[in-house]
């Protein structure tokens, strides 16, 4: 315990430093609120002054435009008055040829549409016509090639001469040793009546000299060998030239045969 007679402790100037803070520090609040406030009513202004200036603007360019535009008009509405009752007319009568002109090319530019459809059509057909026909082409092509191999792979061959009795028939072998012509006679029998050698000028001379003597009532029938492929058109044209029947068989060239006569 203390003694009542000690010296007594004074807190009045402590009291008096603290509530003179707190003064202060109220008074600079309420002065940065101030200037706060002040600042901010600054920025609204400043924005505003802005947003006014743009608006003005804007207006400013939407008069001129519009300004223009009127010149545009008014400048039309000129030109109307300048157009006279026949310049109309000629306007009128011209729009007139041209909606003519706009039908008939629309109604020709169908028909050739049309045209050129029914033509692609038409161009269809025909080539399923042709593939097939090229289809039938190579299945005979196919037959012809199997035939021909047929035929060249024998070293042999017989071939019975039948039809065209009445007829005086002969075949003619175009081998490329020499050419043979027999005669078939009615008793069945074959015979070779003439051999011609040398080159292939020269026994496709005699043979053309012996188809001019040929007549309507003879037969031919040609043998005809690769190497003798030139001189065969020669002969078969004469023959034909002469109306002489006739018939060939292509052969090998070293390929042999036998004539058998039916009837």
């Amino acid at each position: 315990m203390r003694k009542r007679g000690g010296p007594a402790i004074s807190l009045f100037s402590f009291q008096d430093i603290i509530t003179s803070v707190m003064g202060i520090l109220l008074f600079v609040a309420l002065m940065l609120a101030l200037r706060l406030k002040t600042v901010a009513s600054d920025a609204v202004v400043a924005t505003q002054e802005e947003t006014v200036d743009d608006e003005i603007r804007e207006l400013m360019q939407r008069k001129a435009d519009l300004e223009q535009e009127f010149a545009r008009w008014k400048a039309i509405m000129n030109d109307l008055d300048a157009v006279s009752p026949a310049m109309l007319s000629t306007m009128r009568t011209r729009i007139q040829e041209l909606e003519q002109q706009l039908r008939a090319t629309e109604e020709r530019t169908e028909k050739e549409f049309a045209q050129h459809n029914q033509d692609i059509r038409d161009y269809s057909q025909e080539v399923a016509s042709l593939q097939n026909n090229k289809r039938t082409l190579d299945e005979e092509l196919a037959r012809a090639k199997d035939d021909l191999h047929r035929l060249t792979s024998m070293s042999e061959l017989t071939f019975n001469v039948s039809g065209f009795e009445s007829s005086n028939r002969y075949v003619l072998d175009m081998h490329p040793t020499a050419w043979r012509l027999t005669l078939l006679n009615p008793a069945q029998n074959t015979s070779v009546i003439a051999v011609w050698g040398g080159t292939i000028a020269a026994r496709r001379v005699k043979a053309l000299q012996w188809c001019d003597q040929r007549g309507p009532n003879d037969y031919v029938l040609l043998l005809v060998r690769p190497s003798a492929i030139v001189a065969f058109r020669e002969i078969v044209e004469r023959l034909r030239q002469r109306s002489i029947p006739l018939g060939f068989e292509p052969l090998g060239e070293d390929q042999e045969m036998h004539l058998t006569a039916g009837s």
